[in-house]
C-alpha cells in the first residue's frame, strides 16, 4: 500500500505498472511521460494531501481506500493480493 501511494503521489507510472496484474493494468490510465515538469510538480503537490480512508485484510488480500483531492473521482478503492510473495494490485476503482 505504501509503495502504491508513494508512486501515485509522485506520478510514477512505471512503478505503478509493475505492481498491477493484467486485469488492473487494462483499466490504468496513467501515462504521465508527456506531462510538463511544472505541471507534474503541481499535481504531485496536490496529491501530497491524499489520505488513506480505510484499510483492511480480507483473507490473503488487502483492501484500502484513498481520498484523492481535486480528482474527478474523489475516492479510489484498491485491492491487492500476494502473488509469489509479492503484493500486486488486481483491482482499482
Amino acid at each position: 500500500m505504501t509503495t502504491f501511494v508513494k508512486a501515485f503521489k509522485n506520478l510514477d507510472a512505471e512503478t505503478i505498472l509493475l505492481m498491477l496484474t493484467g486485469d488492473a493494468r487494462e483499466t490504468f490510465e496513467g501515462d504521465f511521460s508527456d506531462v510538463p515538469e511544472d505541471m507534474r510538480a503541481q499535481i504531485s503537490e496536490m496529491l501530497s494531501e491524499m489520505e488513506i480512508l480505510s484499510s483492511e485484510y480480507v483473507g490473503d488480500e488487502f483492501y484500502f481506500r484513498l481520498r484523492v483531492p481535486m480528482a474527478p473521482k474523489q475516492e479510489l478503492s484498491v485491492k491487492i493480493r500476494k502473488v509469489e510473495g509479492i503484493w500486486l494490485i488486481y483491482d482499482v476503482k
